[in-house]
């Protein structure tokens, strides 16, 4: 019997210059709960602010939702990124919960925040989206 991949990991790439800008993908794939972890990664700070996490970050929840027919979506976020919360939460992410000062940066704790969105919010957020 096949094992199924845990993960799908993907590159964000600039296409006019082709630099290698970030990346994004799931982790834990639970395909019999039609579950996943998401995570994106811009390590350019010259996209930041641009619009690239958002529109890496929407290809891949509808390539989970069609393709790898997830109907739920996890992520965790740290609390000092507000930008990166705003942005999950423009996508349709809702906060589940956090756990309290589990991140610690030299003296400083910070909360680690987890969000997620169901495959029927993110269909009813982008109306214009072809469901299957």
């Amino acid at each position: 019997m096949a094992k199924l991949s845990k993960e799908h990991n993907y590159s964000i790439v600039d296409m006019e210059t082709n630099a290698l800008i970030g990346s994004c993908g799931f982790i834990e794939l639970d395909h019999l709960n039609q579950t996943a972890e998401a995570g994106i990664f811009i390590g350019n700070k010259n996209y930041w602010n641009k619009g690239y996490g958002t529109e890496s970050f929407w290809l891949l929840l509808d390539y989970g939702f069609k393709a790898l027919n997830l109907y739920n979506v996890m992520l965790r976020v740290y609390s000092f990124n507000e930008r990166a919360a705003r942005m999950y939460e423009k996508l349709g992410f809702k906060v589940i919960g956090k756990r309290r000062e589990a991140l610690r940066r030299g003296n400083t704790a910070y909360d680690v925040i987890y969000m997620d969105i169901l495959q029927k919010e993110f269909f009813e957020k982008n109306k214009g989206c072809n469901q299957q």
